[in-house]
């Protein structure tokens, strides 16, 4: 993913909310240039907001620690709401900006391709279907 923010060439955005995210940077000029940074493998995500204006749609989503699943399932707090709140400013005012030209590349586009949740199948991770 990339903390760079700008104009969409898709109908969809994932934003996500983490205090986890690792910047490679250090590691090369061109994660530097597209604001690269990681996860590591098998992170959950609480889903705050799916935001829709017109054809385009932000899902905001909040890195959650595996063992706070079932707190998070359950409970909003008003800290979700001010987040999403300002994740909502920010996609109105970034939807219809210019593209983040680094972020526009091959490579950097068969690197997002993918759906978050998903492995090459399309099967969920962790979900019904994973033994």
């Amino acid at each position: 993913m990339s903390y760079l923010g700008g104009g969409l060439t898709t109908n969809l955005r994932y934003l996500i909310a983490s205090a986890h995210a690792k910047d490679l940077s250090a590691i090369s000029p061109e994660s530097a240039a597209s604001g690269h940074v990681i996860l590591k493998s098998n992170t959950f995500f609480k889903v705050l907001d799916i935001y829709k204006i017109g054809e385009k749609t932000q899902i905001f989503l909040l890195e959650i620690p595996e063992n706070t699943v079932d707190f998070f399932s359950g409970t909003t707090s008003d800290i979700e709401a001010d987040i999403t709140k300002k994740a909502k400013e920010s996609f109105e005012l970034k939807m219809n900006s210019a593209p983040i030209a680094e972020l526009q590349t091959l490579d950097w586009k068969e690197r997002t391709q993918f759906p978050i949740g998903m492995n090459d199948k399309g099967e969920f991770f962790y979900g019904k279907n994973t033994p």
